[in-house]
């Protein structure tokens, strides 16, 4: 079985909300895989939620087609030092 470790990582950036594959516990060779305008996540909190939702089956199907297995994930909390308290 392979094991990835990876995370889909979520950050407020400048005008965007930007959505990433990176590793566990940084940021380091993050790959961008979609954005969203700021405004439109803080407007429609649904839409934001529907995307977040849609980027994490996406990252699912992609992974589990590299590893030629099912990929599960669990959702938690961005580790402190990446929280900006308003993605």
């Amino acid at each position: 079985m392979t094991s990835l470790d990876c995370r889909l990582a979520i950050r407020a950036e400048g005008t965007q909300v930007n959505a990433y594959i990176a590793p566990l516990k940084t940021m380091d060779g993050a790959i961008l895989i979609g954005s969203l305008l700021r405004s439109a996540a803080q407007d429609d909190p649904q839409l934001f939620d529907d995307w977040k939702e849609a980027l994490c089956l996406w990252q699912q199907r992609l992974l589990s087609g590299i590893v030629g297995s099912e990929v599960t994930s669990t959702t938690r909390p961005a580790p402190e030092h990446e929280r900006t308290g308003d993605a």
